[in-house]
């Protein structure tokens, strides 16, 4: 479940405030969840501090930034983070600091950006990546089915790849925090493709999907007495039907976002880069 707005807020943190903080400052941004308090946080308030408007810019120009990689695109970006500070200091809510963080992040945008794939806002490929560790912890190996998706039929390989590290390891790695960890290799067994029509199992995961976003947008805009969404919500187990959800909530605290104690790990983009050059020398 990935909702849209706040995923761009969460790209921006990750693409460009993480690798900042990590490597300019030594701070490791996913311990105890720290990316997702922030994301949070800035998501509740930064739309009351500078108005909502201002925000909705500061998304689109940065999606804009991401697909230009140009320089012109780059100055728009952080000229409204100016505009953005203006706006914050007339309001009640203060949030200087935090912009002024993200101001910082120009001196590693250019980098940020080269290394960024054209399908670096596409959901379908974290999100299939995320349902494939999920079921590599309930089943020993598994056959996934997709419904035709060009975005994820070109990444097709590369999850093949991966799910055929199996006869390479020895044992199944963990990276990560807490219980944002992922094991590699995937035990993905087969990857096949089909038109929804030729598929009742893709039919019936669309008819859950769109509940389950039409629930989690009702609730994210406390509008819970709704008469569909209270119908929902009386089944009891909508949850067991998401993983890795990407969605804003209030919580901001490492025991609220149950990653309380998650200082041992790694970080989960530099362990899978080095987890596969380890794979590739081993080849």
């Amino acid at each position: 479940m990935f909702h849209k707005r706040f995923m761009l807020l969460t790209k921006v943190i990750d693409d460009l405030l993480e690798p900042l903080l990590y490597y300019q400052f030594d701070f490791n941004l996913y311990e105890n969840g720290q990316n997702i308090a922030l994301s949070n946080m800035l998501f509740t308030c930064l739309p009351l501090a500078v108005g909502d408007a201002c925000f909705d810019q500061f998304l689109s120009i940065y999606y804009d930034m991401c697909g230009e990689k140009s320089e012109e695109a780059i100055t728009a970006f952080y000229e409204h983070l100016e505009v953005m500070k203006e706006a914050a200091a007339q309001s009640t809510l203060p949030m200087e600091w935090e912009l002024e963080v993200l101001s910082m992040t120009s001196v590693i945008v250019r980098d940020a950006l080269e290394d960024l794939p054209k399908s670096t806002f596409n959901p379908a490929i974290p999100a299939f990546f995320s349902l494939c560790v999920e079921w590599g912890r309930q089943h020993a190996r598994f056959d996934a089915i997709c419904d035709d998706s060009e975005p994820l039929e070109r990444q097709a390989d590369f999850f093949t790849a991966i799910a055929e590290l199996e006869e390479q390891a020895e044992e199944q790695q963990v990276m990560g925090f807490g219980n944002a960890q992922i094991e590699l290799p995937l035990r993905l067994n087969t990857l096949a493709f089909s038109a929804s029509h030729d598929s009742d199992g893709i039919q019936l995961t669309d008819v859950l999907t769109s509940a389950l976003s039409y629930y989690y947008t009702k609730r994210q805009k406390g509008e819970t007495d709704d008469e569909f969404f209270m119908k929902l919500d009386s089944l009891g187990f909508l949850h067991d039907f998401v993983s890795g959800c990407v969605w804003p909530t209030t919580d901001v605290t490492p025991e609220s976002l149950g990653r309380a104690g998650d200082e041992g790990g790694h970080n989960p983009a530099n362990a899978f880069a080095d987890f596969m050059m380890r794979r590739d020398r081993q080849a």
